[in-house]
């Protein structure tokens, strides 16, 4: 039977610790198979050597089981840089709620995990937003529960099975935007900026001084304004969103005498944010659309910088909620002829609005990446893999990397 170790450095990086994700490194199963090293020992010899230093270790496959569907991305390093040796979509519609429902479903979601996953390193299934909601926020069950018709134990078993290699758990809201910020941090080169994270169930935020995740359900918001019309369907979501967020920014405490709860504001967040998948194409699209209908937007040259560009144009609070209004207005003005993908994006300003509004301090700033493919109906992701959560948790996985 293969044994296990686990991956830990005798200095954790302050970047772990201060991000509350030291004691997150987890067990990694070691290769499977003594014949199949031995065998490989006795080929090797005939590999050349450049071969060999060009070969990633520590490779690591972390499927991402977000609200909209399912991607594996495969994980190696050379030296101190993190390479990405494989990043595809799992097959089909495939969404871990549904995997939750039933024995069959689960086993059909394990199988399509296996297909785009490698099955001889360590796979990392992680659930986020979506499972969430199912799970109202709670961990899923460990494996041989005494609760044997619990849904998680099933697909996890179902997993296990396909996967042998695999390790399958709801990530947390914090550690989603803390793993976001550590993915952030090592794509810019910059250990002080924040994150500012859209998926299609939640907003994540994180910074030195804190991490939350806000639970804003973009399939709801797009039923509102396509039942109530998008007027009416965005002024009900724009209310839901806001309470929402609210809610998310104030923390439950309790008084002095402990009688009751009282609820006190965080602090709201300050500094620059990079601006990562559905809140960076979101504001990228409607930047777009303030430099293309206002003149005073066009004429300055900072929009129109290429070296700017290649790292990201840096917005205001100010600036970006102006755009975002902007765009929803453009939107608005044409509700009658909106296709669904711009009922999306509807629903994205809304979401950021409400955050940006309420979340953040007056003082901080957002930098985002203008998009490469300027149709507004593409569905390719302006985040390549480096700037989504599972780059986060490799990194965790591997401190000296960190360093």
């Amino acid at each position: 039977m293969a044994s296990s170790f686990l991956v830990r450095s005798h200095r954790v990086p302050a970047a772990l610790v201060g991000l509350g994700l030291a004691d997150r490194l987890v067990d990694r199963p070691q290769a499977e198979g003594t014949l199949f090293v031995v065998a490989g020992l006795a080929a090797a010899a005939a590999v050349p050597a450049a071969y060999w230093a060009r070969r990633p270790r520590d490779v690591m496959a972390v499927v991402d089981c977000g609200s909209g569907g399912t991607r594996a991305t495969t994980f190696g390093r050379r030296g101190d840089v993190v390479v990405v040796v494989d990043s595809r979509r799992v097959e089909g519609r495939v969404v871990v709620a549904d995997a939750l429902a039933d024995e069959t479903a689960a086993d059909d979601f394990a199988s399509a995990v296996a297909a785009a996953a490698a099955r001889r390193v360590p796979v990392y299934v992680g659930a986020t937003g979506g499972a969430r909601v199912v799970f109202a926020g709670k961990q899923l069950l460990a494996a041989g529960s005494s609760d044997s018709s619990d849904s998680s134990c099933l697909l996890r078993a179902s997993l296990v099975k396909a996967v042998p290699t695999a390790t399958f758990e709801v990530v947390s809201a914090e550690d989603e935007a803390r793993y976001e910020l550590l993915a952030a941090r090592y794509d810019l080169g910059d250990a002080s900026i924040g994150v500012l994270s859209g998926g299609g169930s939640s907003v994540q935020l994180a910074n030195d001084d804190d991490a939350l995740s806000v639970s804003l359900d973009s399939y709801k918001g797009f039923d509102l304004v396509r039942h109530k019309g998008p007027v009416a369907g965005a002024a009900i979501h724009d209310w839901e969103c806001r309470r929402r967020v609210v809610n998310a920014v104030y923390d439950r405490r309790r008084h002095g005498d402990g009688r009751k709860n009282k609820k006190l504001p965080r602090k709201k967040l300050e500094g620059p944010f990079a601006c990562i998948e559905l809140a960076n194409k979101t504001l990228a699209l409607a930047l777009d659309k303030a430099l293309e209908l206002l003149p005073k937007w066009n004429r300055d040259p900072k929009y129109h910088d290429d070296d700017a560009k290649d790292r990201g144009i840096l917005l205001s609070k100010a600036e970006a909620l102006e755009v975002l209004a902007i765009f929803q207005r453009d939107l608005l003005q044409r509700s009658h002829h909106l296709d669904d993908m711009e009922v999306n994006y509807l629903v994205y300003v809304v979401h950021l609005a409400a955050v940006l509004d309420l979340a953040f301090d007056d003082d901080a700033s957002f930098l985002v990446r203008p998009r490469r493919n300027k149709d507004p109906s593409s569905s390719s992701k302006e985040a390549t893999p480096a700037c989504r959560w599972p780059l986060g948790f490799y990194l965790a996985q591997h401190p000296s990397l960190l360093r």
